[in-house]
């Protein structure tokens, strides 16, 4: 059972292949303006990082997701929370990455695109097959491969047949597990992804050794070989060879399996597969040793060994590598943030010294207008010119209070227009008492400066 939970875990995630470069999205990147051509380089560069870079995958992806708020583009956002999920789930951040998809599933549906819907589900229940969750998994694939049903994509159903397949078998339901792979092998036919049949094959093959039908696991084992040998996938081959040496092992016909191992050995040689030449070796050293030929069996036995100390060695030092390309990264990217922090307050304190000095030219004029308004009294102006003045200054006034207190109106209101409206009429209310009684102090006085003339006119006549 451990053999078969371990290949079927290997099959587990389907992945497409991009053939896109990703410095020439960098690139483009860097000199487009276009909202929504950086929005579609955002998402195609995180989408490639993904899995290969999740760290700045996350990065590109937030960039995307501000973007697109900021556009209205729902469909991009959507993509955005995907693709963030998929790093976060190679991150390790399964809670993160699970809330993500959830997001990325609601937008999809605001849109009615139930096809990404179940895309999304699909990566859902690939997190809980990962956290040992294999009823929520179980869930999760089945919903999505009712929707892949519903819209007609039969790629989609079959990447759905084989993961519940997988936990079928896991729970020893081998009878509809067998239904689900030989569906999901059936459909990877019928849209032309030979090699996603291959695995379908595979896993039936495998899940009927489980259960001793030799036979049977034959016949499905021999079917992903010539499917593997139409399209010349070398290492697929040399997998296949294996599978069905180890079938004949079991049926006892232990020439045929020699004759699958020694082929897959050649093979793996001749292409420098070295866990093929390892896991042939040990197999050809074993038939060789239940036939009384030591001599053989000891060759192919150092071959074996030597081949495994290799392999150890390799993983070894690409661990190494590894953990020293994830320190620079860390490195670099910590270097990258302080720049950015510090570039990003640069500019605030600019923008901060420049909106201050517009505020104090504005509050000047608005001193001027308030003291032409009170020293308006003194003149000869019509009472309509003095209201007229009076309006615009206060106007004037009142606009410049809405721009000075908006941004804390914003943060109060959370940017709701109804709390908004409702702090702009707290503020009118409180500078109407102020404008009626300038209005009346002014029009009193040129009333007063008016009455004063006409009675000197008087006098002196």
């Amino acid at each position: 059972m451990k053999n078969l939970v371990f290949i079927f875990f290997c099959c587990i995630f389907t992945t497409v292949c991009f053939a896109s470069n990703i410095d020439s999205l960098l690139v483009q990147l860097s000199s487009e303006k276009a909202d929504s051509s950086r929005l579609d380089l955002y998402n195609g560069i995180a989408k490639l990082w993904s899995k290969n870079n999740p760290e700045k995958a996350i990065l590109y992806a937030d960039s995307a997701v501000n973007l697109a708020k900021q556009t209205g583009e729902i469909k991009e956002e959507a993509n955005a929370y995907m693709h963030a999920g998929i790093a976060n789930k190679y991150l390790g951040k399964y809670d993160k990455s699970l809330g993500l998809f959830q997001k990325s599933v609601k937008l999809y549906r605001e849109i009615s695109d139930e096809k990404n819907a179940a895309g999304a589900l699909t990566n859902m229940g690939g997190i809980y097959w990962i956290t040992g969750d294999l009823e929520k998994a179980e869930s999760f694939y089945f919903e999505a491969k009712v929707i892949f049903e519903k819209v007609g994509d039969s790629y989609g159903l079959a990447n759905c047949a084989i993961n519940l397949g997988i936990i079928n078998a896991i729970k020893e339901d081998y009878e509809k597990a067998e239904k689900y792979f030989l569906s999901s092998a059936e459909l990877y036919l019928s849209v032309g992804d030979q090699d996603g049949a291959t695995r379908g094959y595979n896993n039936l093959a495998q899940l009927e050794m489980e259960i001793d039908s030799y036979q049977k696991a034959y016949e499905y084992a021999s079917k992903a070989l010539t499917i593997r040998r139409e399209i010349d996938d070398k290492y697929g081959i040399c997998s296949s060879l294996i599978t069905i040496g180890n079938i004949r092992v079991h049926e006892d016909k232990l020439n045929d399996a020699k004759e699958m191992f020694n082929e897959a050995y050649l093979l793996g040689n001749e292409r420098h597969f070295k866990g093929i030449i390892k896991d042939a070796a040990f197999a050809i050293s074993d038939i060789n040793s239940r036939g009384g030929k030591n001599k053989e069996a000891l060759e192919y036995y150092k071959i074996y060994t030597a081949t495994k100390d290799s392999l150890f060695s390799e993983s070894k030092s690409k661990e190494i590598g590894r953990l020293e390309a994830n320190y620079e990264f860390e490195q670099k990217l910590e270097e990258e943030k302080r720049v950015a922090d510090e570039q990003a307050k640069i500019a605030t304190e600019i923008k901060s010294r420049k909106d201050n000095l517009q505020y104090s030219g504005i509050f000047v004029f608005v001193l001027i207008l308030f003291a032409a308004v009170l020293m308006s009294g003194k003149f000869s102006m019509s009472e309509r010119a003095a209201e007229g003045l009076i309006f615009f200054t206060f106007l004037l006034f009142f606009e410049f209070c809405l721009v000075l207190v908006d941004p804390f109106i914003d943060e109060w209101s959370s940017g709701e227009p109804l709390y908004k409206l409702l702090f702009n009429g707290v503020l009118a209310a409180l500078i109407f008492p102020l404008h009626a009684f300038f209005e009346n102090t002014i029009k009193s006085k040129l009333f007063s400066a008016r009455r004063k003339a006409v009675s000197k006119n008087y006098k002196n006549s």
